[in-house]
């Protein structure tokens, strides 16, 4: 299958700091999901991504384009939904989609408007007047009425309630399924990203220290739960998650060894071994705050 993203060496140079090099592929109707700590370098990939911020070093190419020059054809396959997104506060929410339709010519006004009555958004309101999960929804209306193949979305359920998150990871499932839509998705959310995406990429300091999936999970990542009298000492590349008083559970690398007998050495008891979910392993990782490259299995 086609590759929809193809990022090969990408650098992005600031006075401080320093993105990549980084290598992504996104295949034709996959999700790949970007997480990382504030600062660690996600939005800035969707930047060079959507073409907002060139590149200082590496290739990027989208639908077999280079970023530098997309098409106005490959650029209204293009969908971005983030929360900053500057929309008119002032203007009327028809009239907004009335100016944007005019860029578009795969927009389409039914389903935008199955979308507005799902939604429950008023166009006759003020962007002003709309909540932030109701623009967030707009921005998503939008960019999927336009005929986007290929959607962006950067920190989307951030400060949403459980019931609007639900509903907006409900839609992007439909989408993916029925229009075959890509999606790059950046979040601090390890069950949404679990729930919508193929792979996770999580970032720490503009480098790459896991990449992981649903597919290869069994074979990588394992989890250990036990009893304890008193709190062990973490073994490198062990990650911890403190159920309740004296009940553990590491998450760890398939191939890390030794972890069995370090626990009986230590006096932990009930020691289990067990499968791990996606949303575990992102969790244990991101506490920590993310490792040197070298510390975690690529």
């Amino acid at each position: 299958m086609q590759r929809v993203v193809d990022v090969e060496g990408l650098v992005v140079r600031f006075r401080r700091f320093q993105l990549g090099p980084i290598d992504l592929h996104l295949p034709g109707q996959g999700s790949l999901g970007l997480a990382g700590a504030n600062g660690a370098g996600k939005s800035t990939i969707l930047d060079v991504l959507s073409g907002l911020r060139k590149p200082d070093e590496g290739t990027v190419r989208v639908f077999g384009e280079s970023i530098t020059s997309l098409s106005a054809a490959t650029r209204a396959r293009l969908g971005l939904v983030r929360e900053e997104l500057a929309l008119a506060d002032h203007e009327r929410v028809g009239s907004l989609l009335r100016t944007a339709a005019a860029f578009y010519r795969r927009w389409d006004w039914r389903v935008l408007d199955g979308l507005m009555r799902r939604f429950a958004i008023d166009a006759s309101l003020a962007v002003a007047q709309l909540s932030k999960g109701a623009r967030l929804k707009l921005q998503l209306a939008m960019a999927l009425c336009h005929g986007a193949d290929l959607l962006y979305l950067d920190e989307p359920f951030s400060g949403l309630d459980v019931g609007t998150r639900r509903e907006l990871g409900d839609l992007l499932r439909g989408a993916r399924s029925e229009r075959g839509l890509s999606i790059v998705l950046t979040s601090h959310e390890p069950e949404e990203l679990a729930r919508l995406c193929d792979r996770v990429v999580v970032l720490a300091g503009g480098r790459v220290v896991l990449e992981v999936g649903p597919a290869d999970l069994a074979a990588r990542w394992q989890r250990w739960r036990f009893t304890a009298p008193r709190h062990l000492p973490l073994p490198e590349n062990v990650y911890e998650q403190r159920l309740e008083p004296f009940h553990y559970s590491w998450v760890a690398p398939a191939g890390r060894g030794g972890i069995e007998a370090y626990l009986s050495i230590h006096g932990a008891r009930d020691v289990a071994r067990c499968d791990v979910a996606l949303a575990d392993v992102l969790t244990a990782v991101l506490m920590k705050g993310g490792d040197e490259p070298t510390c975690l299995p690529r």
